[in-house]
């Protein structure tokens, strides 16, 4: 006789708070009533330990999103419920980065000037709060109406010296670092972010990501001198 085992598939369901905006590695977004989007814990009644990193991850969040109060480079805090983990915050219309430049590859220089500034000075304003964002990348920086530029996303941070519990994707990384994060890193992913900005197009985006990083370990990295801010670009 044989006997074939097959998967269990367990299913969460989730009683949503509003319109679905989205769902990221900790927590569902959605679109409230008052036009804020509400961020809230993923549940799972099957690993208790998992529900709770993600409701630790949203604790951290929201304890970045209070350092760093009242800034026109993140998002607004409107409220947060330390007891469901529930954070509430500003809607940002026109979505990320990443998918704008996606879908608008003719932006002018202009635009692309203002964001490099604004991504700038979005960093400057997490890090004078002793945070590391540890994830600095055009998806998490997200535009207004006004396609105004904050940087969003705090739940893998790390927090006056916690210990992070995320990693920025290879193009963004920065050869030779070490086990414990430090601003440098995100220095550099800003880098990577301002070629993003620039060009449409992440760092050796024509290869593998493997190939990529052994290309900044190696020291060889894309060419910006004809870029606008090229030199500020490659510091980084």
């Amino acid at each position: 006789m044989c006997y074939r085992r097959f998967p269990i598939v367990l299913s969460i369901y989730v009683i949503t708070k509003g319109d679905y905006v989205g769902t990221g590695a900790t927590s569902f977004v959605d679109r409230l009533v008052s036009g804020h989007v509400i961020k809230y814990p993923k549940p799972n009644p099957y690993c208790p330990e998992k529900e709770d990193r993600c409701r630790l991850q949203m604790e951290v969040e929201a304890e970045a999103y209070k350092r760093i109060s009242d800034n026109a480079r993140v998002p607004r805090l409107v409220d947060w419920n330390a007891a469901s983990c529930c954070l509430v915050l500003e809607y940002l219309a026109k979505g990320s980065l990443a998918s704008y430049l996606q879908n608008h590859d003719q932006t002018t220089a202009q635009q692309r000037h203002a964001w490099m500034t604004q991504a700038t000075e979005a960093l400057a304003a997490v890090h004078a709060a002793e945070i590391i964002h540890c994830d600095v990348t055009p998806r998490n920086f997200m535009l207004n109406d006004a396609l105004e530029l904050h940087i969003a996303d705090f739940a893998g941070s790390s927090v006056s010296g916690s210990r992070p519990t995320i990693d920025a994707s290879p193009r963004y990384q920065r050869p030779g670092r070490g086990p414990l994060p430090q601003y440098a890193d995100d220095l550099f992913a800003l880098g990577s972010v301002l070629y993003y900005i620039q060009t449409g197009h992440e760092p050796y985006h024509d290869v593998n990501e493997d190939e990529a990083q052994d290309c900044f370990k190696a020291g060889a990295f894309p060419k910006t001198a004809a870029l606008s801010c090229g030199s500020i670009i490659h510091s980084c």
